[in-house]
């Protein structure tokens, strides 16, 4: 099975099985592929969105004191209203979430693509920060959603 053929048809079996996904817990998706991915040999980074995003993640990482809290990222004008994957793959660049893989751009959804990347270390430290997340996102599916991913890519794209 093709990579993107693989994420979009899980990606069908998320917001099939976790209807909220992009409401809350994206970040958790995000970095939880972009891990699988990078275990692949995959490059990937994570991706940020927001309504008119022009904030470089990349200048504003240095400012931080702690860059696993939200309110920090906040504090200097990157918000997280929606968050994805970027990765290399045969040469070209696509962008991934739940909704399914599409060629690089410039937005994520209808949100704009902030300057710069986090690694997908930093997002899953982001992550795991249960405080500023959409609440519509049960977090307590965590544990599962994982199970879920892990499960599936391991049976279609072992490494």
């Amino acid at each position: 099975m093709d990579l993107h053929e693989t994420l979009n048809t899980l990606g069908q079996r998320i917001n099939r099985y976790y209807p909220e996904i992009n409401h809350g817990g994206c970040c958790v998706y995000a970095s939880l592929i972009g891990e699988e991915l990078k275990k692949r040999g995959i490059e990937s980074r994570v991706i940020v969105a927001a309504w008119g995003a022009t904030t470089n993640i990349d200048k504003v990482r240095p400012q931080l004191m702690n860059t696993d809290r939200k309110v920090e990222w906040n504090d200097n004008d990157v918000y997280f209203n929606h968050v994805g994957v970027e990765f290399k793959y045969k040469g070209k660049t696509f962008h991934y979430d739940s909704d399914g893989v599409k060629p690089k751009s410039k937005k994520l959804k209808s949100y704009v693509i902030y300057p710069g990347r986090l690694s997908v270390d930093e997002a899953k430290l982001l992550a795991d920060e249960p405080e500023g997340w959409n609440e519509s996102f049960e977090r307590s599916k965590i544990p599962a959603l994982k199970r879920h991913v892990r499960s599936y890519l391991a049976a279609k794209m072992p490494h």
